[in-house]
């Protein structure tokens, strides 16, 4: 069941089984994920486990992502002959550039926390740590976090990553 953790409206921290909870509840995954996007409010996935599919989708759609030990990130759509949603794909690349993105997709590999948290996906901790983070977030003017959210999203989307960039023949 995914509950949030704050209790405080300027910042999410989701926790929980996405998977279930988007099956049992009748939750529009697409929806969900478009709002998280398309808010300045800050959100934190508390991540634990097996992090892929709806999860993964959910938790990339999150402004911040703090994964406890012991946590994997991985792609399998490709593996199982599908697509990966295009935003989970655009979250990658847009961190790990087109050629790390392509990597993780294409191969299904596992991306364990240390190397997620070297990567830039996410930050190593646990609860505890997003609550902390959440915290810090909060004592800052929400007027500033807000155009700040904006400014990187804005940034974003003008200047893509260019790391590992995948170049047409």
């Amino acid at each position: 069941m995914l509950r949030g953790l704050t209790g405080v409206p300027r910042v999410l921290i989701i926790a929980g089984d996405w998977t279930a909870s988007a099956d049992a509840g009748g939750v529009d995954a697409d929806d969900v994920v478009a709002r998280l996007r398309d808010t300045t409010l800050v959100s934190i996935a508390a991540l634990a486990g097996d992090i892929t599919g709806p999860a993964l989708r959910l938790a990339l759609a999150c402004t911040l992502r703090v994964a406890a030990p012991g946590t994997a990130l991985r792609v399998r759509e490709v593996v199982e002959g599908t697509v990966p949603a295009p935003d989970v794909l655009a979250e990658l690349r847009s961190v790990l550039g087109a050629a790390g993105a392509l990597e993780l997709a294409a191969t299904g590999r596992a991306l364990g926390v240390g190397e997620a948290a070297d990567r830039g996906l996410v930050f190593a901790g646990t609860e505890a740590d997003a609550r902390d983070l959440a915290a810090a977030i909060l004592a800052a003017p929400d007027d500033a976090v807000r155009a700040t959210v904006a400014t990187l999203r804005a940034a974003g989307a003008e200047h893509p990553a260019s790391r590992g960039m995948l170049h047409d023949r």
